[in-house]
């Protein structure tokens, strides 16, 4: 069984050439085992949010929901047997999509960064979690009356799997040439650093805390901001050395740090952008060093900052 290497995108499109996002490819059809099984590959709207390089006003999204009904009928209509969705949504738009959607037998879940499996509406949901610590296996059988139960199986990608002899040399082409950088020691921490999910993305913490006085420290800036879903740690760090190896392992995405000139108004709508899905896990809460606020989390998205709270 062979699945070609390419993007499954079904609902975004590029508003001046008709083109999905990246060109990803709408739907597949895998045959296997006398099966047709079919692909897509659905995202939600607040996604396009975090795109830094696509301006929002130049992309044509259609809801999910709609976009897994009109595919499952013309993939049914070609004979397809099982629709499988790919997604990159959050926990309540894959159980939307279970719960309202037509012909979608299986969802395999992305943006998640829990592992969790879910039944809704006799569709299995799988999130497989972040970091490539689980992997899950999906297993369906057809019944003598044509429908098909599914059970899945959560697997660690523990040290002791046999690893894939070309990936592993892949790879170490890759990390040959950087191991000399690896064990290089940057500080000496004496608090651990928590990098779970549910305390950067919600809170204050003190590896937001390390990273963001280095960015201000580098600089020579008066304020920094940093939007937490870059911290990709999702581990405490112990008291002790850090290394290099250890800073890669938190900033997996290499952004620039640019310094700019903002009016304090703009600072304002800064931290507003940052609350307003509180407490939601989606990677927009401010770490922050060089000013201070306070938010209501009840208050009105757009409307959570306390003014008299801000302080530069």
């Amino acid at each position: 069984m062979t699945i070609s290497q390419v993007w499954k995108q079904s609902n975004v499109y590029d508003r001046f050439t008709s083109e999905t996002l990246v060109h990803g490819v709408v739907s597949s059809i895998l045959e296997w085992n006398g099966l047709k099984i079919a692909f897509m590959g659905l995202v939600e709207e607040d996604w396009l949010d975090t795109l830094g390089t696509v301006d929002k006003n130049n992309i044509k999204y259609i809801d999910y929901v709609e976009t897994a009904d009109r595919l499952s009928a013309e993939l049914r209509d070609k004979g397809v047997d099982l629709g499988i969705a790919l997604t990159h949504t959050r926990w309540h738009n894959d159980v939307r999509l279970a719960s309202e959607s037509n012909g979608v037998d299986l969802i395999l879940g992305g943006h998640g960064h829990e592992y969790g499996v879910l039944e809704v509406n006799g569709i299995l949901i799988v999130k497989s979690g972040s970091e490539f610590r689980y992997l899950s296996k999906s297993d369906g059988v057809k019944d003598q009356d044509g429908t098909f139960k599914y059970s899945c199986e959560k697997i660690a990608t523990m040290k002791d799997l046999e690893e894939d002899a070309e990936i592993q040399q892949s790879v170490k082409g890759y990390t040959d040439n950087m191991q000399h950088m690896f064990g290089k020691v940057l500080c000496h921490i004496e608090v651990a650093l928590d990098g779970h999910y549910a305390a950067v993305r919600r809170a204050e913490c003190s590896l937001g805390n390390l990273i963001i006085y280095a960015m201000l420290e580098a600089t020579r800036a008066e304020v920094a901001f940093l939007n937490s879903g870059t911290l990709r740690f999702d581990l405490l760090h112990p008291v002790g050395p850090l290394t290099m190896h250890d800073l890669l392992q938190i900033l997996h995405i290499n952004d620039l740090v640019l310094v700019v000139e903002a009016t304090g108004q703009q600072l304002f709508e800064g931290l507003e952008n940052g609350v307003r899905n509180y407490p939601a896990l989606d990677g927009r809460f401010p770490q922050v060093s060089g000013i201070q606020f306070g938010f209501d989390p009840n208050g009105k998205p757009g409307h959570r900052v306390i003014a008299e709270t801000v302080k530069v």
